[in-house]
């Protein structure tokens, strides 16, 4: 039981310490990020024709992209915590 107790408080002491430099990592992109002026792909369809280039194209791509992130985000969180139960329960089943 208390070879339980040890991992277990080893665990939540390497989750807290993961939260953190998320959290100090998110607050130094957010506090150096500059203004943006226009999203990358709209920039480059205007910038790359003639009579202003193919907006269509930008708007599609970035809006694409844009779209893309929630679904990415989610799938690689649910993809993490498929195999860290994936790996508890392998754990769980070997013999001590």
């Amino acid at each position: 039981m208390n070879v339980m107790n040890t991992a277990n408080s080893s665990m939540h002491a390497c989750v807290r310490r993961i939260l953190a430099i998320v959290f100090v990592a998110l607050l130094m992109v957010a506090s150096s990020a500059l203004p943006a002026t226009a999203c990358p792909m709209c920039k480059e369809a205007l910038s790359s024709g003639s009579n202003g280039g193919d907006i269509v194209s930008g708007y599609f791509w970035s809006i694409l992209f844009m779209m893309s992130m929630p679904f990415a985000l989610i799938g690689s969180f649910g993809f993490y915590a498929y195999l860290q139960v994936r790996k508890a329960r392998k754990s769980a089943t070997l013999p001590e």
